[in-house]
């Protein structure tokens, strides 16, 4: 498994500076709205526990945010509980919405601003690390900047340059 430093500094490579308030506004309301219509799956219910498709989605994330880093863990199943129990009461139509428009933030923050493909389209961990990147922006565990310079391909002068 890679470290988050290095699935931080891939993510980074792939993101520029002008596409983060789509990325700030979108990926959230992804989130919310994914696990407030996936807490309408029931898996399990009887009269002492309760598993439905958002709680599933929280446990294996949290297993695997608390294998990268366990503070980020820790914040992450504490936001993502609040959004699940918000998602509970939310209506499906409003999570239809937010996630249309969460998704049409990414797509206009990817293909107007960085003139990029979606970065997920190269590797689907990017859509695990993106809430994890948002809180880190919040929370700073780990220093972003750093790391990506760390991991930037370095220029390599061609015959044309001095």
């Amino acid at each position: 498994m890679r470290s988050l430093e290095l699935l931080f500094a891939d993510y980074a490579w792939h993101h520029q500076a002008g596409n983060n308030w789509c990325r700030r506004a979108g990926i959230p309301l992804i989130v919310f709205s994914l696990l407030g219509m996936l807490a309408r799956i029931v898996l399990v219910s009887n009269p002492v526990f309760r598993l439905d498709g958002g709680l599933l989605l929280i446990g294996l994330l949290t297993v695997y945010y608390f294998m990268l880093e366990w503070r980020l863990g820790s914040i992450m199943l504490a936001i993502s509980m609040a959004l699940w129990a918000v998602g509970t009461v939310t209506p499906a139509g409003v999570h239809a919405g937010l996630f249309a428009a969460g998704w049409i933030l990414q797509f206009f923050g990817q293909g107007i601003s960085e003139h990029r493909r979606p970065s997920f389209g190269r590797s689907l961990i990017h859509l695990v690390i993106g809430p994890l990147w948002i809180l880190n922006e919040v929370v700073r565990v780990i220093d972003i900047p750093t790391v990506a310079a760390a991991f930037q391909p370095r220029h390599r002068a061609t015959p044309a340059e001095p």
